[in-house]
């Protein structure tokens, strides 16, 4: 399977002014015993990012092309294409909270194959994507073999056969595999092939599956199972856990195949991640580790300081009134105390890994939105980049006639919020970098209703036509705000 996860620290090119599509694409190699391997691929397009267009019933729909290779040294083995068409809406709005998804299956030898594939937005050609991977199907006839592990969004009992259905099961794939806070339930599926040729047939043998954590054999207290089974041409494994106890981090779903002697015979995982951002701080037990001998014995003065400040945006909140009592005391000690125990809670086998990492994304934040003021993580666009990840669509307008520079993030997925969130940054001073937050809708952050009038000039919109609310521009002035 294509090991695809989203960690929300991570660097990119954020200037934009086009949509783009980016859709998100995942597979995985399953075997049929009659037919032989075969490759599930999924796709998954917010509504955001192609066009919508009306049709006679009034309704709004998009379509977009599908183009889907699989190649051997530029030969095209096989292919399909195909216009996958969204659901109806009846707004703009709702099209905001609509992702198109799909799933193909294509029957597919054993071999090494080059993936290609092309989306082409039909309402709008110039919006294409292209998606590109290597594939290796290897299903041996002589040995047991476990299926790629696939992540579920959610399952449940066939009623009516669909493309999701398999095994009984309609299967709705996971194809982020990120779990931030509040989302507690970890949905796995995945096929064991041909224990009856190698044990024999209806052999007893033991299948296990467990949570750890990436790099540890170790497998997770309570989130361990397993399942006798009988030796068949194929075998189902269907399984959840509540993970609702995991920290933030990198884990992975591990299948395992053990014989009547607990031998393991054959293993398969998957990866993904956790955002889970812990609210209690054990200030006391901070105050007695001992760092001199870790990765943070060296960091002093200033650059200590900003170690210490750019965790802020991604800390919790009794970390974040601890940050601020550490900036006035600058007590160097509690300062490098405070980041070793940071970076241990996420990753206690590799920290100063993660501590590097960040630093990578904080150094770019700071290029990208500092100023001659403030650090890149004390701009609001810098706070909101390292506690949200990058945007999934940015929008910027520098020159629209009657209005100071602005940009709008849009994130499809924020942790306790729902469906497609936004960010409003404005710039009324015009000569730095210091874009300030005046508007957004996600729980938590400063909302005004009001926020096109504190884009745009007062007199300017009394005279073209904003209502008293501030919250409607009329079409063909200042309107570039209502089509991002």
């Amino acid at each position: 399977m294509k090991r695809l996860f989203v960690t929300l620290i991570c660097c990119c090119c954020l200037v934009s002014t086009t949509l783009a599509m980016k859709p998100l694409v995942n597979y995985a190699v399953f075997n049929s015993p009659t037919d032989g391997p075969y490759v599930e691929t999924y796709f998954m397009i917010p509504g955001s990012e192609v066009d919508f267009v009306r049709k006679d019933n009034g309704q709004m729909q998009a379509a977009v092309e599908v183009t889907l290779l699989f190649k051997q040294a530029e030969e095209i083995k096989t292919f399909d294409k195909y216009v996958l068409m969204s659901e109806e809406v009846a707004s703009p709005q709702e099209k905001m909270q609509l992702t198109l998804v799909d799933l193909k299956r294509m029957s597919m030898p054993n071999g090494t194959y080059d993936l290609e594939v092309v989306f082409k937005d039909m309402n709008n050609t110039e919006n294409t994507a292209t998606y590109v991977d290597q594939v290796i199907v290897n299903v041996p006839s002589n040995q047991i073999v476990v299926s790629d592990i696939v992540l579920l969004e959610d399952y449940e009992e066939t009623k009516e056969e669909t493309v999701y259905s398999k095994s009984g099961f309609d299967l709705l794939p996971d194809v982020l595999h990120y779990f931030p806070r509040g989302r507690d339930r970890l949905a796995f599926y995945a096929e064991i092939y041909q224990t009856d040729a190698v044990l024999g047939t209806e052999e007893a043998y033991l299948s296990t599956f467990s949570v750890r954590k990436k790099g540890d054999e170790r497998y997770i207290k309570k989130l361990h199972q397993f399942k006798k089974q009988k030796a068949a041409p194929v075998n189902v494994i269907l399984g959840e856990f509540n993970i609702e106890a995991l920290p933030s981090g990198n884990f992975e779903v591990v299948i395992e195949v053990r014989n009547k002697k607990n031998e393991v015979l054959v293993r398969q995982s998957t990866p993904f991640f956790c955002n889970r951002p812990k609210e209690e701080l054990d200030i006391e037990a901070i105050k007695k580790l001992d760092v001199t001998e870790t990765f943070v014995a060296d960091l002093t003065g200033e650059k200590l300081v900003n170690h210490v400040g750019s965790l802020h945006p991604i800390a919790s909140k009794r970390a974040k009134q601890y940050i601020q009592n550490l900036k006035v005391s600058r007590n160097e000690t509690m300062m490098r105390q405070f980041v070793y125990n940071f970076w241990m809670e996420r990753n206690s086998a590799d920290p100063e890994q993660d501590f590097e990492d960040y630093q990578t994304v904080v150094a770019s934040v700071d290029n990208m939105y500092g100023s001659k003021i403030n650090e890149g993580y004390e701009t609001d666009r810098g706070r909101v980049y390292l506690q949200y990840g990058p945007p999934n669509d940015l929008r910027n307008s520098n020159s629209e006639p009657g209005a100071y520079p602005y940009e709008i993030w849009q994130y499809y997925d924020i942790p306790g919020n729902q469906g497609l969130m936004t960010f409003v940054f404005y710039n009324p001073n015009f000569a730095d970098n210091d874009f300030e937050l005046i508007h957004s809708d996600v729980r938590g952050e400063l909302q005004n209703p009001r926020w096109r009038f504190l884009v745009h000039n007062s007199t300017q919109l009394q005279n073209n036509g904003l209502d008293i609310d501030g919250q409607n521009v009329k079409k063909g002035y200042g309107s570039r705000i209502d089509d991002f």
